[in-house]
């Protein structure tokens, strides 16, 4: 999936459309890079080294956009989290046993 259509379909899902547009950014970028590896690579002395190279290359930009997306999926996560609210037993005074006395 491109970095454009990643965007729109997050954006599409209701989600910021700022880190949408900054991931977007992230992956065009990577796609660049790895677009102009392959391009250097092709000026190579043999078609077999091109196709040798520019398979090397486009399994190493998969390993790139995979690990792009899984530490913006780690970031998003932990945002959640920081803003999750609290669950109603951190927000709420001890409750006393059933028989109504305390313990101790």
């Amino acid at each position: 999936m491109s970095a454009e259509a990643f965007a729109k379909a997050e954006a599409a899902a209701g989600q910021n459309t700022g880190a949408s547009f900054r991931l977007g950014i992230e992956l065009d970028a990577v796609s660049d890079y790895y677009a102009a590896k392959i391009a250097a690579a092709k000026s190579g002395p043999s078609p077999r080294d091109i196709a040798g190279a520019v398979r090397a290359i486009r399994d190493e930009q998969a390993g790139a956009v995979r690990a792009v997306l899984e530490r913006w999926h780690t970031a998003r996560a932990a945002a959640a989290q920081r803003h999750a609210p609290k669950t109603p037993t951190e927000s709420r005074a001890p409750v006393r046993p059933a028989g109504g006395r305390h313990p101790s």
